[in-house]
């Protein structure tokens, strides 16, 4: 049986990591405010309340299944008074909403900057819309049922893409940097990193 929950939705701190129902992050340059002061995070389309379970449970001090299990209905031996804070939460917090935007620390910024002056140049000869935030550095190719295919550099990366290139990134600094005073080696997922960082959206 579920345990009770540990306090009342209203009573616990709405700070958060990022919901893990977000993208994997900005993957437009328009996702970038002004002067790269915030940053856009586009949720993925989900359904129902049950989209900001992560959100729920973090209040009522739940398991993300146990709020799934409430808000789909089938609540199977999970107390009443469980029942009702779920519920309880799930009307506060209300329908999740399709972008939040939060704002960008200085060092943030500069990293950034840095980044969007590599990617012009990655993308100067390319045709086409160039939205895309995030690209390859590299010119790649494959062989595929018999058929060579080839990119150059500067192409979108999805979702995917990004995290194996973060991830292959983070081993090789966390290598590079291991040793250093002052160095912590950083996550090597960024599902790791999202959960490491806590952040509260801007009101809009």
């Amino acid at each position: 049986m579920a345990s009770a929950p540990r306090s009342s939705a209203s009573s616990r701190p709405r700070s958060r990591s990022p919901s893990a129902s977000a993208s994997a992050g900005p993957r437009r340059l328009d996702d970038l405010g002004e002067g790269l002061g915030t940053v856009a995070l586009r949720r993925r389309p989900q359904k129902g309340r049950g989209s900001r379970a992560d959100e729920i449970a973090a209040l009522v001090g739940v398991s993300p299944v146990t709020v799934s299990e409430v808000l789909s209905g089938r609540p199977r031996r999970i107390s009443a008074g469980t029942q009702r804070a779920v519920l309880d939460a799930a009307e506060e917090l209300g329908p999740a909403p399709e972008v939040e935007l939060y704002r960008l620390r200085e060092g943030t910024r500069v990293a950034v900057r840095r980044w969007l002056a590599v990617r012009e140049g990655l993308v100067a000869d390319l045709e086409g819309a160039k939205t895309a935030l995030w690209v390859s550095l590299r010119a790649r190719g494959m062989r595929r049922g018999g058929v060579e295919r080839s990119w150059p550099a500067g192409v979108p990366l999805g979702a995917e893409g990004v995290r194996f290139a973060y991830g292959r990134g983070v081993v090789a600094l966390n290598m590079l940097m291991a040793g250093q005073f002052g160095w912590s080696p950083l996550p090597e997922k960024l599902e790791q990193l999202r959960r490491s960082v806590t952040a509260e959206p801007i009101e809009v």
